[in-house]
């Protein structure tokens, strides 16, 4: 734009004008997973629906596994070769946006489960690091719903080392056992729902 009179012309001022839609909201999601988990994060949506994809990308060895180009991704952390990963995703509608990024804290010390487990009695919504262990561990689950639970932690021969209620929250609840006073060995971890499900899980004490 530039003003004008009869007597002279004034210098054009400039503004570059970029198409593209807003940047997405936050990212929702875990920030601190086991590298066994395959784990599902999502945006709110941005403008009219169906007029806006979504690109996301993902550091640290981890993969995007599923929901590319839509508002949830699954990301696969099993594949992570870094303690950390850095997941990206930006909205594409006659251009593109600005990133938005979450930091999510990878623990690689977590005991992967293969096929069998996973089909049988370990899930893969309950984990234990550092698996082994010297001591101390965190148990690390999801819940759906505020209950309570027991944990209990059993020797190969069925004595019940340790007994616990707790009440978890909905979402990822974590729990630290001590694991100091007991004899190097194989160990089996119990967590059981009020309702009654169990998940177990095999830790190994150094």
């Amino acid at each position: 734009v530039a003003a004008s009179n009869n007597c002279s012309s004034t210098g054009v001022r400039t503004l570059a004008v970029r198409s593209g839609p807003p940047s997405p909201g936050a990212i929702g999601g875990l920030t601190s997973v086991c590298k066994s988990y395959t784990k599902t994060y999502s945006i709110p949506a941005i403008g009219a629906k169906g007029s806006t994809t979504y690109n996301w990308t993902v550091t640290g060895g981890a993969t995007i596994s599923g929901g590319q180009g839509t508002t949830s991704a699954s990301v696969k952390f099993t594949t992570a070769t870094s303690n950390s990963a850095t997941l990206t995703v930006t909205a594409t509608a006659c251009g593109s946006s600005k990133a938005s990024s979450l930091l999510i804290s990878v623990n690689r010390n977590c005991r992967e489960m293969n096929e069998s487990e996973s089909a049988t009695t370990y899930g893969t919504e309950l984990n234990v690091y550092p698996n082994p262990t010297s001591g101390k561990v965190i148990v690390s689950f999801e819940s759906d719903q505020k209950e309570k639970y027991i944990i209990k932690v059993v020797d190969l021969i069925g004595n019940i080392l340790i007994n616990e209620t707790h009440t978890s929250q909905e979402g990822n609840n974590m729990q630290e056992l001590d694991l100091n006073r007991f004899a190097a060995g194989i160990y089996f971890l119990n967590v059981i729902r009020e309702e009654g499900e169990m998940k177990a899980m095999r830790i190994i004490k150094q």
